[in-house]
């Protein structure tokens, strides 16, 4: 994972994995604070208090396909090295909330990616699971819902080109002005 969009489609995965139907994500910067936060919540099956504390462990898996479980384990270690933290809250059946975040000023800390790519990416692919993106630098913000662009088109629009082309400036347009000004 070279960049936070890659983290953020890691986790979403999982959330989906985990039978998640609402995924809400939230990208905080702020230069002053020296910040850059991320927080991904779901209502999925969530984990037990074993399974949390297992969950940051690379040999650790729940998946059937495979005998380790790279993802939690690799954003843990990206955010200490940047001087971040690194904090799982969850519980089952009430789903899981992953925080992470890095010094923005550290030598370590990742850069954001193409964060437009990753939403439209939810957009086309997964409709059926309510996916919220909001980001804030302390004095603006921006908040986009996958149903919000669904209740305004027809079912046949939302894979056209020019909606995909309109939802990708959009993001780009407000995401980027507000991770820039952060």
């Amino acid at each position: 994972m070279k960049d936070l969009s890659h983290v953020i489609l890691d986790l979403v995965q999982n959330s989906i994995s985990a039978d998640a139907d609402q995924v809400s994500i939230e990208v905080f910067k702020s230069k002053k604070q020296n910040l850059l936060s991320v927080c991904i919540t779901d209502n999925g099956k969530g984990m037990n208090e074993q399974e949390v504390k297992k969950s940051t462990d690379p040999y650790y898996t729940t998946r059937t396909t495979r005998d380790i479980g790279l993802g939690l384990p690799l954003i843990k270690m990206m955010a200490k090295q940047a001087d971040g933290d690194f904090k799982i809250n969850s519980k089952p059946q009430n789903g899981t909330c992953v925080y992470f975040s890095f010094a923005l000023e550290h030598w370590d800390c990742p850069p954001v990616g193409d964060l437009a790519a990753t939403f439209i990416s939810f957009f086309v692919l997964q409709q059926d699971i309510t996916i919220s993106l909001k980001v804030d630098n302390g004095s603006e913000s921006f908040e986009l819902s996958n149903q919000e662009i669904y209740d305004e088109l027809s079912a046949d629009q939302i894979t056209k080109q020019w909606v995909l082309d309109w939802v990708k400036e959009l993001i780009e347009d407000n995401i980027m002005k507000i991770l820039r000004e952060g």
